[in-house]
């Protein structure tokens, strides 16, 4: 590399670096505390295409949404000061008001559900307000008679009117077919680059760097980017003294900053949220997980491929990537995985450095 790329580069890391903060502390998360009025922004009316496909995925997109924010109610039983905990409910009260009272449905029954299981779940953080906590007799009652109906009615309508099937002739076959990498790699450098990666893995990343510099279609060279990104955190090696993750992160972040289409947003977000969240939020069922960060990338992404669609309404991989990006869930402390937050599998399942 050049003197003045590396600087060039520096500048840029320097840049995207300060937007990540440092936090993997065994405490209460604040984001479990504090209202948060940014919640799920709401971009996707910028698209003024009024195609019933488009209306028909903003309110996919947007229930999903909800869903993510809603099922997180369970992050709040890690919560032992009483004080603190009618402080989160009261916060969660005023943020399910908030995202009530965010979105437009084109589906009207579809909106008309939606508000129910909201307002059943506000009545939840009441009760539990009222009662200091989630156990017991009368909140268990509430559950039973208000909440689980409401909510069941809701994901019932979304399954049977919403599915992948609405949108999508998509076969598997097909799928794997058209998001295979290798019929988009064009640059004569890329296998001098994976052969360097054993051989002299700092080589490779300088490469690398210089492959991505010089590849102008973006879908390419975004192939690129989460190519270095992946081998920063399987080799962990750098050229650089900031940490291999803190590069990845940077290097997906860029595609995503980058307000441009790729088949790859959603494997590029999907990567970068696990990288941070492992790497620099931490794996405890108590680190902080700002899903809300998160989700605002998700919802720039969102917007990016919905526009796509917009200019190409018969793209099936286009549409494909929107489900993914709409469908996937949030980050959560409790699941299957018993030893930490539920992104530990996630993390070992993308990155498995034992078979690269």
């Amino acid at each position: 590399m050049t003197t003045k790329f590396n600087f060039r580069f520096f500048i840029i890391l320097i840049l995207f670096v300060s937007f990540f903060g440092l936090s993997c502390k065994d405490s209460i998360p604040k984001e479990i505390i504090q209202a948060n009025n940014k919640v799920y922004q709401d971009l996707l009316d910028s698209i003024s295409d009024s195609s019933s496909l488009i209306l028909e995925l903003k309110d996919l997109y947007r229930a999903h949404q909800i869903t993510h924010f809603l099922s997180e109610q369970k992050d709040f039983g890690a919560i032992d000061s009483i004080p603190l905990f009618i402080a989160a409910m009261q916060n969660k009260i005023v943020e399910c008001e908030q995202i009530a009272n965010k979105y437009k449905f084109h589906d009207d029954s579809l909106g008309m559900l939606i508000y129910e299981y909201i307002l059943a779940t506000k009545n939840q953080f009441k009760l539990a307000k009222e009662l200091k906590g989630f156990d017991s007799p009368e909140f268990e009652k509430q559950d039973e008679t208000n909440f689980y109906p409401k909510r069941d009615k809701f994901y019932q309508y979304l399954t049977n009117n919403y599915s992948n099937g609405r949108f999508l002739n998509l076969s598997e076959d097909e799928y794997w077919k058209q998001i295979d990498k290798k019929q988009y790699i064009k640059s004569s450098d890329f296998d001098s680059y994976t052969k360097l990666k054993n051989i002299n893995p700092l080589k490779a990343e300088e490469k690398a760097i210089d492959i991505i510099r010089n590849t102008k279609d973006f879908q390419e060279k975004s192939i690129y980017g989460i190519d270095l990104a992946d081998f920063y955190i399987l080799s962990d090696i750098t050229a650089d003294s900031m940490q291999p993750a803190k590069l990845a992160s940077i290097h997906y972040q860029l595609i995503m900053e980058s307000g441009k289409y790729s088949l790859y947003l959603f494997e590029t977000w999907l990567k970068w949220r696990t990288v941070v969240q492992y790497e620099q939020y931490g794996s405890s069922k108590y680190s902080a997980i700002p899903n809300e960060l998160y989700n605002e990338y998700r919802d720039k992404l969102a917007l990016t491929v919905l526009k796509q669609i917009s200019e190409d309404p018969t793209n099936e991989m286009t549409i494909n990537q929107f489900l993914l990006l709409a469908t996937h869930e949030n980050i959560a402390r409790f699941g299957s995985y018993n030893y930490g937050n539920q992104n530990v599998p996630v993390y070992f399942d993308l990155f498995r450095k034992d078979e690269k």
